[in-house]
């Protein structure tokens, strides 16, 4: 039997058994929120439109527009703020590091769709779906990497120092050398620095007590004066989006692009912490296996405790940042509700986003999970 998982589902799993039930497992294939996160709309965007730029050699203007249409679903001030976020970052990053990478770098393929055998125990095979951002070879030596982007609130030192011993760094790696038959040499981790996402405290902006993207890339104040990145006498805290004449080319020519960019210094992975992790990660997804095995065949009354023992709550992860930030499953765990028919309550039907399991879902086999 083949056992299909990814790094998402495992990094879910680690955080709160329940929330990786309801998410990948529930009715089988598990259910999302209908309203995608404004963090995974973004990431959507930021790829969509350097992938255009890398491997679709498209201008920069053109790359941008093919990331613009993630924010479509946002109300009319939200997808303002995001697009012009989008729009200044991937600017900053194409001006700023994309000549250096190409320098350094040949870009070999953009999120190739691998497969790669996590485990094995008896029957059961663990097959682990690997999508890594951009393969590149460097020119020098023609030594493999890998590299990922990834968006941040804040970068700094403590940010890029968290990716030396990551889940998605070790796998993806081991995953990448077994798959390719080659020594992956380094990761790069490419961070675009995007604010925080939080409520307006200072007193004088009039967006006080409203959720705002705290970026000096969105938000001026204008006063007779001119524009500053702080509060002067009778200025107003304005949108840069609103500032008659005013574009990302404009103002990006006034800031300092290393606010907006966390490069990671290369990363080893280590072979040790890779065979420890792999192990890790294959005997978790067979109890996971072993779960849904046992709930398949348990009767209906029953269910809720099989689902208790395999997929038990972490009640600590409810609330993951704090006071108004609610996990998305809430509802799931707590309303009956809802979780008798999540579909007529919010959420969607979750649509696989690797091929591989797309293709067994249309296959319908009763031998993969």
């Amino acid at each position: 039997m083949i056992v299909l998982t990814d790094r998402s589902r495992l990094d879910t799993y680690d955080r709160c058994p329940r929330e990786a039930f309801w998410n990948y497992y529930w009715g089988g294939k598990g259910v999302v929120l209908e309203e995608e996160p404004l963090p995974f709309l973004f990431g959507t965007a930021v790829h969509h439109g350097l992938e255009r730029l890398l491997v679709g050699r498209v201008s920069l203007p053109d790359a941008i527009a093919a990331g613009l249409p993630a924010f479509d679903g946002l109300s009319p001030f939200l997808k303002a703020e995001q697009s012009w976020l989008f729009d200044c970052l991937v600017r900053v990053w194409a001006t700023h590091r994309l000549p250096t990478l190409r320098a350094e770098f040949d870009f070999l393929k953009i999120e190739p769709e691998l497969l790669w055998t996590l485990g094995s125990e008896g029957p059961t095979t663990i097959v682990q779906m690997i999508r890594p951002d951009l393969l590149a070879r460097r020119i020098s030596d023609g030594a493999l990497f890998y590299i990922e982007w990834k968006t941040t609130a804040y970068g700094g030192g403590d940010w890029a120092r968290k990716w030396e011993k990551n889940a998605q760094v070790l796998c993806n790696a081991i995953a990448i050398e077994e798959t390719l038959s080659e020594r992956v040499e380094g990761v790069l981790i490419e961070g675009l620095v995007k604010g925080p996402r939080k409520v307006e405290s200072r007193v004088r902006s009039r967006f006080n007590g409203q959720m705002l993207q705290q970026s000096h890339l969105c938000y001026c104040w204008d006063s007779p004066e001119g524009l500053s990145l702080t509060w002067t006498k009778n200025s107003i805290h304005t949108p840069l989006w609103e500032v008659a004449g005013m574009t990302p080319e404009v103002w990006l020519a006034r800031l300092d692009a290393s606010e907006f960019l966390c490069p990671v210094p290369p990363i080893t992975p280590d072979r040790d912490d890779i065979a420890d992790w792999r192990d890790a990660a294959k005997w978790k997804m067979l109890r996971i296996q072993e779960g849904l095995t046992r709930l398949a065949s348990t009767p209906g009354e029953d269910k809720r405790k099989v689902v208790s023992r395999y997929f038990p709550q972490n009640f600590n992860a409810c609330y993951p940042y704090g006071f108004g930030s609610r996990c998305g499953y809430f509802p799931m765990c707590f309303e009956g509700e809802v979780r008798k028919d999540p579909l007529s309550e919010g959420y969607l039907i979750r649509t696989p986003h690797h091929e591989a399991e797309r293709c067994r879902d249309s296959e319908d086999s009763p031998r993969t999970t």
